[in-house]
């Protein structure tokens, strides 16, 4: 099986809930004879220095990564209230991920496609362009109700608001989209 991993940042080192899971799922594909590439982002807000050595890293036959600068931009911010569109999706939507990912759908023919997270689902149509793997989203959280935990806790009455408006946004996205998936 041809496996190709999709990240909204590296996977290492394993410092965090996310970079563990994602990593010891791979392992594991790997481990069962599963050929395995990952291609994600290195953004600005989770930058690393990649080590492509690193024995933890072994079991990728390809290993991709794309800098994506991700930073709250609070002009981008702004703009979003208008659009109506999540601005938490909108962030990791990179012209230069997508590129990658359509030069690695060229050149291979993945079985299985797993999303790392919510954020890589607006690269499903490139997927669905130039492949014909399955896909799959592993899902770490509801992340509306991240959001939505984020409104309830604040004292703020701006940033409750606000923090509201990103839940209900990300909620419609979730929601909007999910029978694109293959499996979750």
């Amino acid at each position: 099986m041809n496996v190709l991993q999709l990240c909204k940042k590296f996977p290492y080192p394993a410092k965090d809930g996310e970079s563990v899971a994602v990593l010891s799922i791979s392992q594991g594909m790997a481990a069962c004879g599963a050929d395995i590439s990952l291609l994600a982002m290195n953004t600005s807000k989770h930058f690393v220095e990649v080590d492509r050595d690193a024995e933890e890293l072994g079991h990728y036959n390809e290993l991709r990564t794309v800098f994506v600068k991700n930073e709250i931009d609070p002009i981008d911010a702004l703009i979003n209230l208008i659009n109506g569109k999540s601005y938490n999706i909108e962030r990791f939507i990179s012209e230069s991920f997508e590129k990658q990912l359509i030069d690695l759908l060229q050149n291979n023919a993945f079985d299985l496609i797993q999303l790392e997270s919510l954020y890589m689902v607006p690269y499903i149509d490139t997927i669905r362009n130039y492949s014909k793997a399955s896909i799959v989203m592993r899902s770490h959280n509801l992340e509306f109700e991240i959001w939505n935990d984020l409104a309830d806790k604040n004292s703020n009455p701006l940033l409750k608001w606000y923090y509201r408006l990103c839940s209900n946004r990300l909620k419609a996205y979730e929601f909007s989209h999910i029978n694109l998936l293959d499996s979750i």
